[in-house]
């Protein structure tokens, strides 16, 4: 599994050393983000979102993999992902796919984008995400909440 981190790091690092693979690879990246809605969470007061040295993460949604594997270490740029950018402790950017009946010329530059707070089961499966996708640095302005985690994980391997 650290080899693959590793590998995939390496090869998204490559990609912005070329300039024209650069290009192509921020413009596919905005076509994408651009082409899906936007809804900005906020947490609860005693539950932050945390963040790492890997800021946006995918949610596997496809369902032969998600038990085994239920988070992306890199970001998914396909039709029907879901991401997640923690954006401070505070509030997190939710991009998914359209809903159905969305009018075609509606795009996160002219959509009103949505904002609601996150449910705790919700902050937690972020969070959780944050934690699997990370390189190496997990922060939090919660020091109990890293804590708790954790803990729990050690309890759980035992």
């Amino acid at each position: 599994e650290d080899y693959v981190r590793i590998s995939a790091r390496e090869i998204h690092l490559d990609a912005f050393s070329d300039a024209e693979q650069f290009k192509k690879l921020s413009k596919t990246h905005i076509e994408t983000l651009n082409a899906k809605h936007w809804t900005v969470l906020k947490s609860k007061p005693n539950s932050p979102f945390w963040t790492s040295d890997n800021p946006g993460f995918s949610p596997n949604t496809d369902s032969r993999f998600v038990e085994y594997r239920p988070f992306h270490s890199v970001m998914e740029l396909n039709y029907k992902s879901i991401i997640f950018y923690v954006l401070s402790p505070n509030y997190c950017l939710q991009i998914t796919p359209f809903f159905e009946g969305t009018p075609i010329d509606v795009c996160a530059t002219n959509m009103d984008i949505e904002y609601k707070e996150a449910s705790e089961d919700l902050i937690n499966f972020i969070n959780e995400g944050v934690f699997h996708s990370r390189y190496k640095l997990l922060i939090s302005n919660c020091k109990q909440s890293l804590q708790n985690r954790v803990k729990f994980k050690k309890n759980s391997t035992q």
